[in-house]
């Protein structure tokens, strides 16, 4: 069966990744913006904030027109990962900031975040949210080291069973965002409540188990700032992945190295993984 993944998509946190309307669009915009040229929208997938999936998940293209299925995220995945090279952050100045005003577009904006519904139905209330991040970086995969990590593998591992299949997809590159947060902007008469409920780190049982932690501040009665306490991935590019025959080839088991394209209306979900 499956389970939700926090994607930065038009949807509930229990979702699957769809083309959306309003303020969802508006905030994968700023990404892009501060993504500057070096974003390809027809071979990028969206799928975050997430700390677990970047550069060497597994995923498949499910042939039944569902979508794109992760079936491995980095934690699923024996460590040492000695495969990923972090590039350097491009600060996201002058492009940094966007403000939501709509009904439409502010819960767009918070179903975003990963929530409760309780918390969720209570950010909607806002009056105004403002979306900002401060740099970006692309982490990409060393494909010599993530050959040999894949080869490594026991012949009993799920990882290398599922790999092996040759029906894969690997996440050759992603999108870290730096600094991302959430201003909100209540009425005076819905604040007190929501201070007293939503300061400082965001128990788990709000934030789900998927995603970056976030956590609150108030910077007077009215203003809340939901803030990522960390870096997090929201979207990447996905190439075929091979192993059967390559080294006696001495040809890459990357069948795309650009990345293939992607339907903008695909939807994403989280396979269970082998057992």
């Amino acid at each position: 069966m499956n389970k939700p993944l926090f994607l930065l998509a038009c949807l509930s946190p229990m979702f699957l990744l769809t083309a959306c309307p309003g303020g969802t669009q508006d905030v994968q915009k700023l990404v892009n913006q501060c993504a500057q040229n070096d974003l390809d929208s027809t071979h990028m997938i969206y799928f975050g904030p997430s700390n677990n999936v970047g550069p060497g998940s597994i995923w498949t293209d499910n042939t039944n027109g569902s979508g794109y299925h992760i079936r491995f995220t980095l934690t699923d995945m024996p460590m040492p990962q000695s495969f990923l090279n972090s590039g350097n952050p491009f600060q996201c100045s002058g492009t940094n900031t966007m403000t939501l005003t709509s009904n439409a577009d502010i819960s767009a904006a918070i179903s975003a975040l990963p929530l409760s519904a309780e918390a969720s139905n209570a950010f909607k209330r806002a009056t105004s949210v403002t979306v900002s991040l401060t740099s970006a970086s692309w982490d990409d995969v060393k494909e010599g080291p993530y050959e040999a990590y894949i080869n490594a593998l026991a012949a009993t591992s799920p990882v290398r069973q599922d790999i092996d299949t040759g029906k894969r997809l690997v996440m050759i590159r992603a999108l870290r965002v730096s600094g991302f947060s959430e201003k909100l902007t209540f009425d005076t008469n819905d604040a007190p409540s929501l201070q007293a409920k939503y300061t400082g780190p965001l128990p788990s049982g709000t934030t789900g188990n998927v995603g970056a932690t976030l956590s609150g501040s108030w910077d007077n009665a009215q203003n809340l700032t939901i803030t990522s306490a960390g870096d997090f991935y929201v979207e990447g590019e996905l190439s075929g992945y091979t192993t059967t025959g390559l080294a006696a080839a001495g040809t890459s088991p990357f069948a795309n190295p650009g990345g293939i394209s992607i339907d903008p209306k695909a939807r994403v979900v989280v396979d269970k993984a082998p057992s």
